[in-house]
């Protein structure tokens, strides 16, 4: 009987899903394939749901999907585990602080954090220099976080998807995160003129200007509209210079609210598995 054929959408997702695999060396999650696609959260999940019906993708646990030649492997290799006691291996990351010399330096030259809950949340575990934890300073990221927890950010020095960035402010180099997204170039006027642009989670439309982003701060919030002049250099809608390195993409814990609720739903199924073999 032959195969039915997939849709456009389905071979974007399944392109997306195997070059993915490739990247990671590893099984997939739902919010790679949402990033790397462009599409929205319910529609990234009906298109892999889809792709596994039809024996494209096979789904290891909720939000995380393999391929078929390498799902047998994977699930043979997590009973081995399951039955010999899976061994915790750690990673020591950097700590990044603001380039500030009156910064004050971590006690801890590096973070130690076990992989599983690296890979739980990214599908895969980054090599150190890829990623690195920043502690969060005074009441930058409320309500969100508070003072004194961390965050994982992937290295980038730019704004590609919407998301929240790990930036150096001012002159002072001081450490902030914010919500930064690439603007279409008309979309600069729609902000400064009160309407709403590109929101965290979403895709920005085509024809893009990388050089203008849109900022959003934390409590208390505020929203600034970049220009890139060179190097640290960014204008404001007003005129007004500012200085901002942008240092890497914060990948955890997640904000949204569809990504809260399934970060919730993966850890309360933990505990209640933990529950149950005991």
């Amino acid at each position: 009987m032959p195969s039915t054929p997939l849709s456009a959408n389905q071979e974007e997702v399944l392109s997306a899903v195997r070059a993915l695999r490739r990247e990671n060396d590893g099984p997939v999650r739902t919010a790679q394939v949402r990033e790397r696609t462009g599409k929205g959260s319910s529609h990234t999940s009906d298109l892999l749901g889809d792709l596994v019906d039809l024996g494209k993708l096979v789904k290891l646990k909720r939000g995380i999907y393999d391929l078929p030649e390498f799902a047998e492997d994977e699930q043979s290799e997590r009973r081995g585990h399951s039955q010999a006691g899976e061994v915790s291996r750690t990673t020591g990351w950097p700590v990044d602080h603001g380039g500030s010399e009156s910064s004050p330096p971590d006690p801890s030259p590096s973070l130690e954090v076990d992989d599983r809950l690296i890979r739980s949340y990214l599908g895969y575990v980054p090599d150190p220099d890829e990623a690195f934890f920043c502690r969060i300073e005074g009441d930058l990221m409320q309500p969100w976080l508070s003072e004194g927890e961390y965050v994982l950010a992937l290295r980038t020095d730019q704004v590609t998807v919407p998301g929240r960035y790990v930036t150096w402010w001012g002159e002072s180099e001081a450490q902030v995160c914010v919500c930064l997204s690439p603007l279409g170039k008309d979309a600069g006027k729609r902000v400064e003129e009160g309407e709403s642009s590109v929101e965290e989670g979403e895709s920005p439309g085509k024809g893009k200007d990388s050089g203008v982003i849109q900022l959003k701060t934390y409590g208390p919030q505020e929203t600034l509209r970049l220009c890139h002049l060179s190097g640290r250099s960014y204008e404001t809608g007003e005129g007004t210079r500012v200085q901002m390195q942008i240092r890497g993409r914060v990948v955890w814990p997640l904000s949204t609210p569809r990504d809260v609720m399934e970060t919730v739903t993966d850890q309360m199924a933990k505990v209640l598995e933990r529950t149950a073999g005991s």
